[in-house]
């Protein structure tokens, strides 16, 4: 006896998945275009998307629209939003494709000096609208290093620093980490000259020239190591129980001593 089977095949339609892709180059809008999902494969009336807040109106768009552009605005600036897109037909969604996104954050404004001296120089600013996590700021040493300080307050204490300089110092926001979508912002730069202190000690001081009554001394001083506007330069000179001084002006590196008896 023969027993005949019949075989029925079963086919699966695959129902392509829609792709959102961000445009995000704003503090306060964020921009979404989709890929369609073909009509032919899943019957459906619009597609709607929508952001993780509840105060932020959900945007529709019909099946057959060719402008598949979605833009939400008046967001708030660092923030991070869960962009959730379906498709509807009927009022019955489909599972959700999701993504997120963070906005960049705005600068800060009004920075400025509250304290300046010869080695070190304190800044604070304004915090920014919306959301951070903290600033960077950087500036080059007088090595001409790229130091770079993170704080979350909107102030810092720099020192360290060489007197007489102009330091540029650069502030940007962090909004977000590594791991979890890191944005900055516009970053805004101030330059400040810290004060004028002490020299520091010549190089070489070196008698060039000696005569009887009479030498010549020769020295250098780094500029590294002037620290401010040198107006003159004294040397101070004399017999065992005597003293003498002798003053150079800023533009000589050498004086003639003539060397006097009491």
């Amino acid at each position: 006896m023969v027993n005949n089977k019949s075989t029925d095949s079963i086919s699966l339609k695959y129902t392509p998945t829609p792709q959102i892709m961000v445009n995000n180059k704003s503090t306060d809008s964020i921009s979404l275009k989709y890929t369609p999902t073909p009509q032919t494969l899943c019957k459906f009336d619009h597609y709607r998307f929508s952001l993780s807040e509840p105060n932020i109106q959900d945007q529709e768009k019909t099946a057959n629209d060719t402008d598949r552009l979605v833009t939400f605005t008046n967001l708030m600036p660092g923030r991070l939003y869960n962009i959730t897109m379906w498709t509807v037909s009927q009022n019955v969604t489909s599972q959700p494709v999701q993504r997120q996104d963070r906005l960049f954050p705005e600068p800060i404004t009004g920075m400025n000096a509250t304290y300046i001296s010869g080695n070190e120089v304190r800044l604070s600013w304004l915090l920014p609208r919306g959301d951070y996590t903290d600033f960077e700021v950087q500036y080059l040493t007088a090595e001409n290093i790229l130091n770079q300080k993170i704080t979350s307050e909107p102030s810092i204490k720099l020192n360290l620093l060489k007197p007489h300089r102009n330091y540029t110092f650069t502030v940007t926001v962090r909004s977000g980490t590594e791991s979890s979508i890191l944005r900055r912002s516009t970053p805004i730069s101030d330059t400040f000259t810290t004060e004028e202190a002490a020299p520091g000690k010549v190089e070489t001081f070196t008698p060039v020239d000696v005569q009887p009554g009479e030498v010549t001394f020769k020295w250098s001083l780094p500029q590294s190591e002037q620290n401010g506007i040198i107006r003159k330069f004294t040397i101070t000179y004399g017999l065992e129980g005597s003293t003498h001084t002798l003053q150079a002006n800023k533009m000589e590196l050498s004086a003639n001593l003539r060397l006097l008896t009491d």
